[in-house]
């Protein structure tokens, strides 16, 4: 598979994550995760999607796909709302689990560092 880094940057023009957007993963991300972390069994890659999205080196046009999976992470109604037992969460983890693999070597480094930030923020020890 291909990653985003190696695909043609003119194919993500116009794609930019939205203000509005960015400022929800910037102030929801923390909150939410600290509400779900012992349902959820793919912190990692979320973690890692945040830190993609957090990367102030990481291209903003790349980042649309990162911004829609952690806003729909974060958003309590998605298809499944995440009160409904395990469906509320499988959709989450289905969307998760595909954005990494979309950014395939992008998000190789991220994935090494999201333990390190887990651990750095009292998320697990």
């Amino acid at each position: 598979m291909v990653g985003l880094k190696m695909s043609n940057i003119d194919e993500w023009r116009d794609k930019e994550p939205d203000e509005e957007s960015q400022q929800k993963v910037k102030t929801g991300f923390k909150a939410y995760l600290k509400k779900s972390m012992g349902k959820i069994p793919f912190a990692q890659d979320v973690v890692a999607l945040f830190l993609l999205f957090s990367d102030p080196e990481y291209p903003l046009i790349k980042k649309g796909i990162a911004v829609f999976a952690l806003v729909y992470f974060i958003t309590p109604l998605d298809l499944f709302p995440d009160y409904i037992p395990v469906a509320g969460w499988l959709d989450d983890a289905c969307v998760i689990a595909a954005a990494p693999k979309l950014y395939a070597d992008d998000i190789k480094p991220y994935k090494g560092k999201a333990n390190e930030w887990l651990k750095d923020n009292g998320f697990i020890d």
